[in-house]
C-alpha cells in the first residue's frame, strides 16, 4: 500500500482501477487515503462471495466502497449482491468481462460428442452434477465422454464420483491450462457445461460460444446474462443432474437445431462481449470520471 501511494504521487497518477474488492480494494482504498484521485473498482464475484462469509465483511465492503468514486460489476446479478452486501444502492455500470478473439472460430458443421468444462474444481462450480448427469446418459446408452479443465479441492472428489458412475473410461482431467490453450482444447469439443451457482458472469461460456460450442449453464447468477434460453444456449435447474441430463440429450438428438443454437450464441458472444468494445466502453468511462 505505501508502494501504491508513493507511485500515485510521483507518476501523478489521475485514476486508480482497482479489480476485485479483496485484496485489492482494499489495498487501494488504503492507499489513497490521503488522495483525491478517483477510484474505480471492479467486482468479479469471488470477492463478493468471500466477503460475505467474513464476520465483519459487511463493513470492510463498506469502507471500501465508501471511497469509491464507480463499481463496475461484470453482471447485473453481481452489482444487485453488492447493493445487499452494503446495505444500499451504489453507483455502478455493469462491464461484463470481455473475450480474447483468439477464441473466435468459424461455425461447426459438426457436432462432436466430447462435453467439456472449464474452471476450478470447487464445491460452487458444482462438476459433481455434471458428472452425475454423464452416469445417467450412459446407464440410458447414450455414449459421451467428458473433459474437465481446471484444478483444486474437489478433484478427488469428482474422480471418486466417475468412479461409481461407471464412467471413469469416460472422464478426462486435465488440470490446469494456460489461457492461451484453452481456444486448442474448445475445438475437440462440441458442448460447454457450467453448472456453477452464484456465478458472478461465467466468461468460459463466452469463449465457448466464441468457438462455435453449444452452451449449458445453471440457471444461476450471471450466466443468466450471456445464455438466451432456447436461443443462444440452454439454462438448466441448479442441482439437478437430471434435468442437465435431458437437456444435454436433447441437443444430441437435435444436432441441426443445435448447431444452429450454437451459431446464434456466437453472433451474440461477437456482438456483445469481445474485447475491442469493452475496451473502448472502458475508455469513455475513464473519460467520463476525468472530465
Amino acid at each position: 500500500m505505501r508502494e501504491t501511494r508513493k507511485i500515485v504521487a510521483e507518476e501523478k497518477i489521475d485514476l486508480v482501477h482497482a479489480h476485485w474488492l479483496l485484496p485489492a480494494g482494499v489495498a487501494a482504498r488504503a492507499a489513497l487515503a490521503t488522495s483525491r484521485v478517483p477510484l474505480l473498482l471492479s467486482v468479479h464475484g469471488t470477492d463478493v462471495r468471500v466477503l460475505k462469509g467474513l464476520p465483519f465483511g459487511s463493513l470492510l465492503a463498506r469502507w471500501v466502497l465508501k471511497r469509491v468514486r464507480l463499481i463496475l460489476p461484470v453482471s447485473s446479478y453481481l452489482r444487485d449482491r453488492v447493493s445487499g452486501l452494503v446495505g444500499r444502492g451504489i453507483p455502478s455500470i455493469v462491464l461484463p468481462m470481455p473475450a480474447s478473439d483468439m477464441f473466435l472460430t468459424s461455425a461447426r458443421k459438426k457436432l462432436t460428442r466430447r462435453i467439456i468444462g472449464i474452471g476450478n474444481l470447487a464445491r460452487q462450480k458444482r462438476f459433481d452434477v455434471l458428472v452425475r448427469s454423464l452416469g445417467i446418459l450412459a446407464r440410458g446408452k447414450i455414449d459421451l465422454d467428458l473433459t474437465l479443465v481446471g484444478d483444486g479441492p474437489e478433484r478427488a472428489r469428482l474422480e471418486g464420483l466417475a468412479k461409481e458412475e461407471g464412467i471413469a473410461r469416460k472422464v478426462e482431467f486435465l488440470g490446469r491450462k494456460p489461457h492461451h490453450e484453452l481456444a486448442g482444447i474448445l475445438l475437440e469439443a462440441g458442448v460447454m457445461v457450467l453448472p456453477s451457482v452464484e456465478e458472478g458472469f461465467g466468461v468460459v461460456l463466452v469463449e465457448a460460444q466464441l468457438a462455435g460450442l453449444a452452451v449449458i449453464g445453471a440457471d444461476s447468477g450471471g450466466q443468466r446474462e450471456i445464455i438466451q434460453p432456447g436461443e443462444t444456449g440452454i439454462l438448466v435447474p441448479p442441482d439437478d443432474p437430471h434435468a442437465l441430463a435431458q437437456a444435454i440429450k436433447e441437443l444430441y438428438n437435435n444436432g441441426r437445431k443445435t448447431l444452429l443454437m450454437a451459431k446464434r450464441g456466437q453472433q451474440a458472444a461477437k456482438e456483445r462481449f469481445l474485447a475491442a468494445p469493452a475496451a473502448l466502453r472502458l475508455l469513455n468511462i475513464y473519460k467520463r470520471i476525468l472530465g
